[in-house]
């Protein structure tokens, strides 16, 4: 006894096609391409398989590296800086006992995020503060965030930022309250130089004033610190 097997297609039954070897039923995959299902299709028949992906415009190869076969990747904060969402504020100065170099934003009250991450050094023994919820009052020097993407045009930062110290430059921010998130001191026998950072970054508040404080512990120490951070929504389920 023989039969014959259909499908619809959305407008009529067709008969399903079988190998005429093996006797197995063609089955085909569909996609859903934001307009339309599209069939897909199967693989070329040769030893090497492709894998795509799609850039926002095209679908493109996705290449192995040629040695070990792995998957070509950047991360995500690399990816941040092509995208051109990625900033850097930064200021330095000859800092006496006590004297400050001061780093501050304000964010913006908006769904993106600001993700921080920062580095200083100094010429003798230092201390540096992160302060989350100051209140700014007065003085630094405003201060545009650099773009690390210099093709085109730049974008721009979301948040207003200001650069600020009390050495040669005399422009040191003053504020109150705040709550300090992270603090280091840098600097053995608080007379030798030393560098350090922050390299597992920061998320931002919404609506917040935020400073990184870096305090002078000895006298006449060249000082910088710079801080970088992308600005980034992110994706909806």
């Amino acid at each position: 006894m023989s039969g014959t097997s259909y499908a619809y297609t959305g407008s009529a039954w067709q008969p399903l096609k079988a190998d005429a070897t093996s006797g197995a039923t063609f089955a085909g995959l569909w996609v859903w391409t934001g307009s339309a299902w599209t069939q897909m299709t199967q693989p070329k028949t040769s030893d090497n398989a492709e894998i795509y992906g799609y850039n926002g415009t095209n679908w493109r190869n996705i290449r192995l590296d040629e040695s070990t076969r792995t998957l070509q990747t950047i991360e995500y904060e690399h990816h941040e800086i092509h995208g051109g969402s990625t900033y850097l504020m930064y200021r330095s100065d000859t800092l006496a006992t006590n004297d400050v170099i001061q780093l501050y934003w304000s964010t913006p009250g908006t769904t993106e995020e600001q993700h921080v991450v920062w580095e200083f050094y100094g010429a003798g023994a230092i201390t540096v503060e992160l302060l989350e919820g100051v209140t700014y009052s007065s003085g630094g020097t405003a201060f545009t965030p650099v773009n690390h993407n210099r093709r085109g045009t730049p974008g721009t930062s979301n948040c207003t930022c200001k650069v600020g110290s009390n050495g040669a430059l005399s422009d040191a921010i003053s504020y109150s309250g705040g709550t300090v998130l992270y603090s280091e001191e840098i600097g053995s026998g608080k007379s030798s130089p030393g560098d350090g950072g922050h390299a597992v970054e920061f998320i931002f508040e919404q609506s917040t004033e935020y400073l990184l404080e870096m305090t002078a512990v000895g006298n006449n120490i060249r000082c910088n610190m710079q801080a970088h951070w992308y600005e980034h929504t992110p994706k909806a389920a």
